[in-house]
């Protein structure tokens, strides 16, 4: 979801999450997958998926996807 906004920031402020720990996740994230996932926003541009994160993000849109997100929230 964080991918989805012009900067980590928004994302944060967003998710209500700390803007330190976001990067932290995205970046462990991207060293498991091998990948980057976005590119990140300049002064000029937000930041925007890679290819590799637009796969990520149309996965995440998968219907089982979702309800195994749902069900691991209310763990």
């Amino acid at each position: 979801m964080a991918m989805t906004f012009p900067t980590i920031n928004t994302a944060a402020d967003h998710l209500g999450a700390d803007q330190a720990a976001l990067v932290r996740q995205f970046r462990r994230l991207e060293r498991d997958i091998g990948a980057p996932l976005f590119y990140r926003a300049t002064h000029a541009q937000p930041m925007r998926p890679t290819p590799r994160g637009q796969a990520l993000l149309r996965a995440l849109t998968r219907p089982e996807i979702r309800a195994h997100m749902t069900n691991a929230k209310k763990k």
